[in-house]
């Protein structure tokens, strides 16, 4: 979907389009009128009927209706586009030429908004609007008796824009959202299999219509796909969808010139091109949005790397050389791409430069995912060439006779490279609540699993959390879960403590009960250092609000039984039905290697004492107590797992479960919230002489 589709929900409106609507107006019915080619008819029914347009209009003088293509679900629940009248406005001039304007009526549940100047200078069209007190600029031009132009709002996008002249001053006996005119053909160019013709013939068919951008742009977004396209082609593509763009003004030219440097640099085959389209960008500065010069950035390192990755392969070795350089410079900022690691990898290696090759195939044996990554990257290349595992070791075996060390070479690759990756997320957001401001201890939930490839930001992003905010600050737990494959570190527990939040999937993260705000903790290494400032986020302002209760928790180990007392105070009376305590039987570190490349798991849940629905209050009193071997949690772990085992057809080949050193969790909860009102922890004492993970930074994040 375009990015200016996205951005108008919400922009006009407090909630989506679907509510800004008249009451009793149905969603979809009717059409809206216009005078141009593709803007079709109105209906003539006019319980049914779209915004009637006034024909032949020359000049700005009278109302006009603002229209915006928008998505929306039509009654079966599809998604389809509607034309939504959004304002009726009306242009006034006075008897010295000066031009004003008065938002008329918007659509119910609208944003206050207002015209704050207008300028019209000939065919141009400028109105300055406030949407409660938030600028918002309309560039357009009138043409055949319709304005076409562009919105923009502080962090928005641009918005393609139709000012449709009309007598009606208000919404009532017509409808001001119906489905877009055209979106049954589109419907049906998109189902089409002559593809991606039957979209730009529609384009072409719709010229004027906002549906001719989307046609343009459902093909631009999809140049990676059409690999029989060459550079002649595509150039002739996105000429033909700036030409399209050029409808509605210089502003629409530069996000249509952004959109297809990115579709361009994706397709990884005409780097010089997308450069050409970044830098033409770039020179209209006036018209860049937020983001932009981060779209602009991506391209112009797609483009680099394709074009060093080309002239790394030179047959001439000076130019092979200066690619080589190149390279490396791109490398600080694409740590974790193999396809350039390699390239750097195999030139070491070639040109006498062994340890430094030794260190770049480290990088992609040892990472996460990263060997996973290549291997993607490798679909359809024709097989043989030895993988960066394969020469690693030929390497090793070279300089060591043997493979001994070479475990050991990988876990301190594996360390080094997260290490750095961790200080640098830490440095993100380096500011920390300061002592005298934390009111409370935040409890963060994981969840997550060792197949889980997104998860590997949300570990690793909470792995920092922990070192960020030492306990009892913050404390961290991690639910296992059999998602997408089978997990031996999920229990029964963690998994009714997942179907209590149902989150749509793994990772989701909860602070204090709480998601951490979309798009959430999930992505690769790259993804670390945002979701770790979602979660610190959500964190430091949690962190300054006072606890609503107090917590006493004790845990031993006597001989092998182990002993538990809990007891929870001064919580609010009025909360009372709805509070439940809850207590998690963590092991501070399992050492674990799961498909995800995740070596270790902090704080990892083992067992719920009382059960993953807690116990609530009685008598007043909001207390657990419990007696029990060790040995049957381990026992409960092993059942578990077995019946998986057996239900499934499964066998799993490592089943960690020392429990060496153990700490008890503890938290009360309203479940008519969810809101965490404290928690606490404490060490089992007795299980062993080390210094509990509690008590020190985790060792290996």
């Amino acid at each position: 979907m375009p990015f200016w589709f996205r951005c108008v929900a919400g922009l006009l409106c407090v909630v989506s389009l679907t509510s800004c609507r008249p009451s009793g107006s149905a969603p979809g019915a009717g059409g809206s009128g216009g005078a141009a080619s593709g803007e079709g008819a109105a209906a003539s029914d006019a319980s049914a009927r779209g915004l009637l347009v006034r024909p032949d209009q020359k000049t700005m003088e009278g109302l006009w209706g603002m229209v915006i293509t928008q998505p929306m679900a039509d009654q079966s629940g599809q998604q389809t586009y509607v034309d939504a009248c959004v304002a009726l406005i009306e242009f006034r001039k006075d008897a010295d030429a000066n031009w004003s304007c008065e938002v008329i009526a918007t659509l119910q549940n609208a944003r206050a908004m207002r015209c704050d100047s207008a300028t019209v200078n000939g065919s141009d069209v400028e109105i300055n609007f406030l949407i409660d007190q938030t600028p918002m600029n309309l560039q357009g031009q009138l043409v055949d008796g319709i304005v076409r132009g562009t919105l923009t709002m502080p962090d928005a996008g641009i918005i393609p824009v139709v000012m449709r002249p009309t007598n009606e001053r208000k919404y009532e006996g017509w409808e001001p959202t119906p489905v877009a005119q055209g979106m049954d053909k589109l419907a049906q160019a998109v189902a089409s299999r002559d593809q991606p013709q039957a979209l730009l013939d529609l384009a072409n068919e719709l010229r004027g219509n906002s549906l001719s951008l989307l046609a343009y742009e459902l093909v631009i977004n999809r140049l990676p796909q059409y690999a029989n396209l060459d550079e002649t082609g595509v150039r002739g593509l996105v000429r033909d969808y700036l030409d399209m763009a050029n409808i509605w003004g210089p502003r629409q030219i530069a996000q249509a010139r952004l959109t297809a440097a990115m579709s361009v640099a994706m397709t990884r085959r005409f780097p010089d091109f997308s450069l050409e389209l970044a830098d033409a960008v770039a020179k209209a500065g006036s018209f860049q949005r937020p983001n932009w010069e981060e779209s602009l950035d991506f391209v112009r390192e797609q483009a680099q790397l394709d074009i060093g990755l080309k002239q790394i392969k030179s047959r001439d070795a000076e130019e092979r050389a200066a690619a080589f350089e190149k390279l490396q410079t791109l490398v600080e900022k694409q740590r974790y791409n193999p396809e350039l690691l390699e390239a750097l990898a195999i030139y070491a290696e070639r040109n006498d430069q062994k340890p430094l090759a030794k260190q770049y195939y480290a990088d992609i044996v040892a990472l996460p995912l990263l060997e996973e990554t290549w291997r993607q990257q490798r679909a359809g290349q024709p097989p043989g060439d030895p993988t960066p595992r394969e020469r690693l070791l030929n390497l090793w075996e070279q300089e060591h006779g043997g493979l001994d060390g070479f475990d050991k070479f990988l876990a301190t690759a594996y360390e080094q490279r997260l290490a750095e990756l961790m200080d640098k997320a830490g440095q993100a957001v380096p500011e920390v609540v300061p002592a005298d401001q934390q009111k409370r201890t935040v409890l963060v939930e994981l969840f997550t699993a060792a197949s889980c490839f997104p998860c590997v930001s949300a570990d690793l992003a909470l792995a920092e959390l922990r070192r960020t905010y030492p306990v009892p600050q913050v404390i961290v737990l991690q639910f296992h879960q059999h998602l997408p494959a089978p997990d031996p570190l999920t229990n029964l527990d963690s998994e009714d403590r997942f179907a209590y939040y149902e989150p749509r999937g793994t990772p989701a993260a909860f602070v204090d009960g709480q998601p951490v705000a979309d798009p959430g903790v999930s992505g690769l290494l790259q993804h670390v250092i945002p979701a770790y400032r979602r979660t610190r986020s959500a964190v430091d302002t949690r962190l300054k609000f006072p606890s609503q209760a107090k917590l006493v928790l004790s845990a031993a180990l006597e001989g092998e039984e182990l002993v538990i007392d809990a007891e929870a105070t001064d919580f609010p009376e009025d909360q009372s039905p709805d509070l439940r305590l809850r207590l998690a039987l963590v092991e501070d570190h399992v050492d674990f290697t799961g498909a995800n490349g995740i070596r270790g798991h902090e704080f990892v849940v083992r067992e719920m004492l009382g059960g993953a629905k807690g116990v609530g209050v009685k008598s007043g009193r909001l207390s657990y107590s419990l007696r029990m071997p060790l040995a049957d949690v381990r026992q409960h772990l092993t059942d578990y797992l077995t019946q998986f085992e057996s239900g499934r057809d499964y066998t799993f080949l490592v089943k960690p479960m020392k429990l060496e050193r153990l700490t008890l969790v503890g938290w009360v909860q309203n479940d008519a919230t969810r809101e965490i009102l404290h928690s606490g922890l404490t060490p089992v004492a007795g299980r062993t002489a080390e210094t509990p993970a509690s008590e020190q930074p985790a060792k290996s994040e």
